[in-house]
């Protein structure tokens, strides 16, 4: 007999699609003031009257992709109570260049506290060298060793005695 699958299950409930969207939103804000490196073709926001266009824009798409979701018997609250509300970030000055960093910076760690199985992975880099160092290289912006790791390519120096493999 096959089981049917549930959309709202852990990963597939639209809660966790709108605080991916808010959370991807707040790292386009954050690579398009400076915090995060650009890609090349990508230009950084030099003027105030640049960074309110992108601002909006920017939340505009993530008011879109959530919009276009479907929440059983209505929005819960994490949806838009978690960090700053869009209309909060269409008010933030944006002549101080320094806020509005430190916002788009508060906020991300702010949603990605709140998604499922984050703290599940937190445990596991605090456990793992590997692990850590792939943490480490996603939040520098580098995914060399992050790639290296995940090749077993990159080299631990732990010694074989330190790793408990359990009982035979």
């Amino acid at each position: 007999k096959w089981k049917k699958r549930n959309r709202f299950k852990e990963h597939w409930s639209p809660t966790y699609a709108a605080l991916q969207a808010q959370l991807l939103a707040m790292i386009k804000l954050q690579r398009y003031l400076g915090v995060l490196p650009l890609p090349p073709h990508w230009k950084r926001w030099s003027s105030s009257l640049d960074r309110t266009l992108g601002v909006h824009k920017v939340i505009a798409e993530w008011e879109r992709v959530v919009s276009t979701l479907r929440f059983q018997g209505g929005i819960p609250p994490e949806v838009w109570g978690t960090g700053l509300t869009p209309s909060e970030w269409r008010s933030q000055d944006t002549t101080n260049l320094n806020a509005l960093q430190l916002a788009a910076i508060s906020n991300f760690k702010l949603v990605r506290s709140c998604l499922h199985a984050r703290k599940r992975k937190e445990y596991s880099s605090r456990i793992s060298s590997y692990s850590a160092a792939r943490e480490d290289k996603l939040r520098a912006g580098t995914m060399h060793i992050g790639f290296q790791c995940l090749l077993n390519e990159f080299t631990d120096d732990t010694d074989l005695q330190y790793y408990d493999f359990g009982d035979p």
